[in-house]
């Protein structure tokens, strides 16, 4: 019976994985990583063997991992992504593709029955940790029996510390500390096959990696994250040996992220916008607050600074000053920057009027089509009774 504890299924925030070591690291004596990376038995290695590409996919089969959030979603706050396998990745805190790229993240991966599959998180520096839990789920108080079905999963974690240290903590708990300098003094794993020396067992640490692409507008971005595992170590002649033995991707997810909408729609403040979606670009004023570079940004036709210093659409005060400004058609009101004016006011086009109606250069109530069909109409039917007239010409002259 191999004993490994099963491990607490918890989120793994980016704040502790992406920690360095304490102040007094240099003072704690490295761990041999040519010996760890060339121990065939080492948790990592155990963890792959054990795990393979539960929760995820070997590079091979990198379909299963495609997901995608919904085309409606907003770009800024993406939570969710549904494989198109069944289950989903759900992110904490959302990704805001304004920000890519981003630099950590964490995740929790959920199986299409609604159970969990795992945690993960990524951050600077080379910092990840994955958690894969058991399968079936282990009721023995922590040890994991032996046996080809039972995946015992677990937790690992690589913290990167000062200049090129690094720990990694096993699913056991068990903490390593190591060095990237190590690996230049490591002469073992030489050989016919795979890679060579130093080159080997640099290969062999163990790393993440994060990509995306935020996209553009009509074209769909991505987030994926993949582990690189060591394969199991072979034997040949009778001897353990790492030769080809180089680590292999586990992609855990492809997140299809919707392509952004066209500018003046997309919710995304594009160059040549005053504001989100509005301004002389977008052929759309901008409220009130909202940013502005040129009167003709606004809505209301004026743009001014605030108390902050800051240039934003406002009402003109000249317009409730009740007195005829140079660009009001009438006492506040009218012209480009003040509300229509009410029937009975001047104006000088249809716009200045609340009635959207300018006669004369003056607002008034508009004709109702409605009143004069009917008086046509009127004037057709007494047509009908004339002898002879044509039409309301005819009904004048009808009656006796």
């Amino acid at each position: 019976m191999r004993s490994r504890l099963l491990f607490l299924l918890a989120p793994v925030p980016v704040a502790f994985v992406a920690t360095t070591f304490s102040a007094c690291e240099t003072s704690v004596p490295l761990d041999d990583l040519c010996g760890w990376l060339g121990d065939p038995n080492n948790c990592y290695r155990e963890l792959a063997v054990d795990t393979l590409d539960r929760c995820g996919a070997f590079g091979t089969d990198l379909p299963a991992t495609v997901g995608r959030f919904s085309k409606s979603a907003d770009r800024t706050n993406l939570e969710t992504c549904v494989f198109d396998r069944g289950g989903n990745v759900k992110f904490d805190p959302p990704l805001d593709v304004t920000m890519f790229p981003l630099t950590s993240l964490s995740f929790v991966i959920t199986n299409k029955d609604g159970s969990t599959c795992g945690y993960g998180s990524s951050g600077p520096n080379g910092a990840f940790s994955i958690s894969i839990g058991s399968s079936p789920e282990v009721a023995d108080g922590g040890v994991c029996p032996d046996g080809e079905d039972q995946i015992c999963g677990g937790t690992f974690t690589l913290t990167p510390g000062t200049g090129k240290n690094f720990s990694v903590t096993c699913p056991s708990k068990t903490t390593f500390r190591f060095s990237h300098e190590q690996t230049a003094k490591c002469d073992s794993a030489e050989g016919d096959g795979g890679l060579q020396g130093e080159q080997k067992l640099a290969q062999l640490v163990p790393r993440a990696e994060l990509l995306m692409n935020s996209g553009a507008v009509g074209v769909d971005g991505f987030v994926k994250f993949r582990v690189y595992y060591p394969l199991a170590a072979v034997t040949e002649g009778g001897e353990v040996t790492l030769n080809g033995t180089e680590l292999k991707p586990v992609e855990y997810f492809n997140c299809i992220i919707p392509g952004a909408l066209a500018t003046c729609a997309n919710g995304v403040l594009d160059d040549g916008e005053a504001d989100v979606d509005c301004g002389v670009a977008c052929q759309r004023g901008c409220e009130d607050t909202k940013l502005c570079e040129f009167p003709q940004d606004c809505a209301s036709g004026y743009c001014a600074f605030d108390a902050m210093g800051i240039l934003k659409c406002s009402q003109n005060p000249n317009c409730t000053n009740t007195a005829k400004d140079d660009f009001e058609t009438d006492v506040d009101c009218g012209g480009p920057q003040c509300a229509p004016c009410e029937n009975g006011k001047a104006c000088s086009e249809n716009s200045d009027c609340a009635s959207e109606f300018c006669s004369s250069k003056v607002c008034a109530m508009a004709p109702s089509s409605t009143s004069s069909s009917s008086s046509s109409g009127a004037g057709g039917a007494g047509g009908a009774g004339g002898a002879g007239g044509a039409g309301g010409a005819g009904g004048a002259g009808g009656g006796p």
